[in-house]
């Protein structure tokens, strides 16, 4: 048979349990037939809620904004990385880097308001 660990107050999933591997199953548990047990496992799901397994994001509204903001400004660095490629081989070439500078002036003050500036060729 097979059991879902639950943590208190929160019905978190903190590990699945099986009789025939496992000769200790912990408290809070749930005992769960194996067709409940593959559905919970194909939808990865993370907590136990009005009688379904399901998934649930655990994060505080503070740590959502956190890594939103980290990825945005991963995806501005690499995009500064590029522009500044470009500015150097444009001014190998004796090119004019007017646009591109100000796009790269942009992109540094991309968390101003939190918008990737459109490239204007």
């Amino acid at each position: 048979m097979k059991y879902a660990h639950l943590e208190n107050n929160t019905n978190k999933i903190l590990g699945w349990y099986d009789t025939d591997i496992h000769s200790e199953i912990p408290t809070q548990n749930m005992e769960v037939s194996e067709d409940v047990w593959q559905e919970a496992i194909n939808i990865n799901a993370n907590c136990y809620k009005n009688g379904k397994f399901i998934v649930k994001d655990f994060r505080t509204n503070e740590e959502i904004v956190k890594q939103e903001q980290a990825i945005f400004r991963a995806n501005r660095d690499s995009l500064l990385k590029q522009i500044d490629i470009e500015i150097n081989k444009a001014e190998d070439l004796g090119e004019d880097t007017e646009s591109l500078r100000r796009y790269r002036v942009s992109l540094r003050n991309a968390t101003d308001n939190w918008v990737i500036p459109e490239r204007v060729l």
